[in-house]
């Protein structure tokens, strides 16, 4: 996930904080929704 984006890493010497990239996310869902329609329309 880190590779494609999805995720970005913050490391502050103790501690390693992920967060998920809200732009990212939205296009997955969005992919995934269409993928869903197509395969309910067939």
């Amino acid at each position: 996930m880190h590779d494609r984006g999805w995720l970005h890493m913050r490391n502050d010497g103790k501690m390693v904080y992920y967060r998920l990239s809200p732009d990212a996310l939205r296009q997955v869902l969005q992919e995934g929704r269409i993928f869903l329609e197509e395969g309910v329309a067939s």
